[in-house]
């Protein structure tokens, strides 16, 4: 499969998503000063990256989940800067996010029957199309919702380290593909009702992918609940 790869920068509230976005989406992305976190949090399920230095945060839970051909290992991340405001910022032509989900699926192009590069790219002919459900179960309250996704293929590493550390390339020998859920900005509400179901004892956390020609073709996961809780509520304090 020949692919074209894309850069994204971490920045924790200023969204992490790829640095070759249009003209008119560069106020959300801006490249930061290379940041090294470290786990401060690492229970079952769910852990916490955090950069003591700059407050950028990152709480990420790695499963395996169902493709259309067997087996995904998948990535999810949410991003925070320790006492940010729940608000989208704007500062000049830069506009901070207050939380950012992304989606990471490992070694893309072993996974079979998903048409991964339909999303890549701030020119994806379906970047406007709801093709990514969250469902989220927390006692009597039951969320689902459908959003845009953008898309492009970096490493894991590059979402939950240093840019500049060995091994965590943003193209060059990058082998997973990044979706990143919703628009950070205009979803910032759904997003900010999304960290708060977490820290109540969810019973269900699922990502749906539905592939963007056969929405029966669809990359579904299921993440852990038993620690979210506590590891989200360090990530929004």
């Amino acid at each position: 499969m020949k692919v074209r790869a894309t850069v994204a920068n971490h920045a924790g509230l200023v969204s992490p998503r790829p640095a070759c976005f249009t003209a008119p989406m560069r106020t959300f992305f801006l490249l930061l000063a290379a940041t090294f976190f470290t786990t401060v949090a690492n229970a079952a399920g769910w852990e916490l990256h955090e950069d003591a230095k700059t407050g950028q945060q990152a709480a990420a839970s790695t499963v395996t989940g169902t493709g259309p051909q067997g087996a995904v290992k998948v990535t999810l991340v949410i991003h925070h800067r320790r006492g940010a405001p729940l608000k989208v910022v704007k500062k000049g032509e830069i506009t901070e996010l207050p939380i950012i989900i992304e989606l990471c699926v490992d070694r893309f192009e072993s996974v079979k029957g998903f048409d991964f590069l339909a999303f890549e790219g701030p020119d994806s002919a379906v970047a406007g199309k709801r093709l990514t459900t969250v469902a989220i179960d927390a006692g009597k309250d039951q969320f689902t919702k459908r959003y845009t996704q953008g898309g492009w293929i970096n490493q894991l590493a590059w979402l939950l380290h240093s840019p500049e550390k060995p091994g965590a390339t943003a193209s060059k020998g990058s082998d997973d593909f990044t979706f990143g859920i919703g628009d950070a900005s205009r979803d910032v509400n759904d997003f900010i009702t999304i960290t708060k179901l977490l820290q109540q004892s969810p019973t269900k956390i699922e990502v749906t992918v539905s592939d963007a020609k056969d929405a029966k073709r669809a990359l579904h996961f299921a993440f852990p609940t038993d620690n979210v809780s506590e590891v989200i509520g360090k990530l929004m304090r």
